[in-house]
């Protein structure tokens, strides 16, 4: 299994919701071996065909195989157990405590494999289409590039709030992805930065999931009257170079729609490590 491939899903794997519900056995982590083959704990994820992680009480999963095999017993996996979740008229109910059971909702992974599973995703929740998708470029900055501190970039103070519970809500709206209810939570751990115009705080961005090499670039978001003056650009290399003094490399995901932005990070020395795609299967 690629190294890419893992990187694309660690970010979700890592911030899965803490609510309550989540402390019951309720994580399903799902690995499709080779024929003829038994999982042990001691070998390594190379002997896996795919790997996944459900999560029913939240209706999402997390799924990457290297084949069109192991995608569909993926699939097969969430069908079964999505129907025993709803239960359907003439059984005994679902087996679920929710009030209102409701279908598989959300799908991430590498983007093959969610293409290879949607068709039946999309018969489980009764729909011809999905409600929507977005599909990212994975990327991680080359060793050769030079990146350096830069004095307009900080770590965001708690007087910022108000700008970062704003960065939350337009990031939000535009990019259709929640994060990090309290976000003073990620100024206190020095996760969150900005780049600051003369006082104003002009572009925002984090460090998000970090692994053992590589820490995910999140969240960069420049607000609209500050756009077009390379903000966002500028902010991101003072993390990259951060994260470098931490002797790991820097990571972050572009919408693959958002072409200028993928071209810029090309021409910054920036390469693709994969693609991951999220698909909202119903509302």
């Amino acid at each position: 299994m690629s190294g890419g491939g893992l990187l694309t899903l660690a970010h979700f794997w890592d911030h899965l919701p803490q609510a309550s519900k989540f402390t019951q056995p309720d994580l399903h982590l799902v690995a499709v071996l080779r024929e003829n083959q038994s999982f042990s704990p001691i070998g390594t994820w190379e002997t896996c065909r795919g790997v996944m992680l459900y999560v029913p009480h939240a209706h999402r999963a997390e799924v990457f195989a290297v084949d069109t095999i192991a995608a569909e017993r993926l699939a097969m996996y969430l069908g079964g157990w999505e129907r025993l979740l709803r239960g359907s008229s003439g059984d005994d109910g679902p087996i679920t405590d929710d009030v209102a059971p409701s279908p598989l909702q959300f799908l991430t992974g590498d983007a093959a494999t969610v293409a290879a599973m949607l068709p039946q995703m999309l018969k489980l929740v009764r729909r011809k289409s999905a409600v929507k998708t977005i599909t990212n470029h994975v990327m991680a900055l080359g060793p050769d590039v030079v990146v350096g501190e830069e004095t307009h970039v900080r770590p965001a103070r708690a007087e910022d709030e108000a700008a970062l519970n704003r960065w939350r809500r337009l990031y939000s709206q535009e990019r259709g992805i929640l994060f990090d209810a309290n976000v003073l939570d990620g100024v206190r751990a020095g996760k969150v930065f900005v780049y600051d115009a003369g006082g104003a705080v002009a572009s925002v961005a984090k460090w998000d999931i970090e692994l053992p090499g590589h820490v995910e670039i999140g969240g960069v978001y420049t607000f609209p009257e500050h756009r077009s003056k390379g903000y966002a650009r500028v902010l991101t290399e003072d993390l990259s170079f951060r994260i470098r003094k931490h002797c790991k490399t820097p990571i972050l995901q572009v919408d693959e729609s958002n072409i200028p932005a993928y071209q810029m990070y090309l021409r910054l020395g920036w390469g693709e490590l994969g693609k991951l795609t999220r698909v909202w299967l119903s509302l």
